[in-house]
């Protein structure tokens, strides 16, 4: 059973914050970022309980976007010719 759905579940058992994280030896605070991702997704507990771990995982952290090599490499240039420009008095 993953941690996030070990989480939601002993939270709406009405477990506290404090307790879920010493239970599941975490901390508060991560306890806290999943309850209150719980609370954004505004779905119950019974409906979230039918999804694999993959899904629940999916769903509480989503993929980011990665910059693009292209951008970086645009970001990279710029300072070098800021640098440039700056050291040559221009």
């Amino acid at each position: 059973m993953s941690k996030i759905r070990q989480i939601i579940k002993l939270y709406s058992q009405r477990m506290g914050k404090k307790r879920i994280g010493t239970r599941l030896s975490i901390s508060k605070n991560t306890v806290k970022l999943y309850i209150d991702a719980y609370h954004r997704l505004q779905r119950p507990w019974e409906e979230l309980s039918l999804l694999t771990d993959y899904e629940l995982n999916k769903i509480f952290n989503p993929v980011q976007e990665v910059i693009s090599t292209n951008k970086l490499q645009d970001v990279f240039d710029f300072f070098r010719r800021w640098k440039n420009s700056y050291v040559n008095g221009v």
